[in-house]
């Protein structure tokens, strides 16, 4: 049994320094390849970047009014609709606590006469 147990010990030893050098096998290779990305695509990126901005910039700006004009409609619409909800759960949620508390009073009160 104790052999058994010490090949076990190092077979799962072994299996941890296994798994952490194929860990750092896989960071190495993953770090090549991103290098050999940039290298390959890194100038090809960078034009594109250069000629989709200003692009962007004149999406960005046509959108701001249509975004801010939805957020604004939601805010009118929605907002009001949610506060009405969590006002209705409040006052549902105080009314059943006020309900408990006038249940415990009561039955504090009679358990308190049966002492008596």
């Amino acid at each position: 049994y104790k052999e058994r147990v010490k090949s076990t010990d190092t077979d799962f030893i072994q299996f941890l320094k296994d798994t952490v050098a194929n860990e750092q096998e896989w960071e190495q290779d993953l770090e090549a390849f991103e290098g050999f990305l940039d290298k390959e695509f890194g100038p090809a990126v960078k034009e594109l970047r250069k000629d989709l901005k200003p692009i962007m910039g004149e999406v960005e700006k046509d959108l701001k009014p249509i975004v801010g004009e939805m957020e604004n409609e939601f805010q009118k619409e929605v907002a009001p609709a949610v506060g009405d909800a969590m006002q209705q759960l409040k006052d549902k949620a105080t009314s059943a606590v006020d309900s408990e508390a006038e249940d415990l009073k009561q039955r504090a009160g009679g358990l308190i006469g049966k002492l008596r």
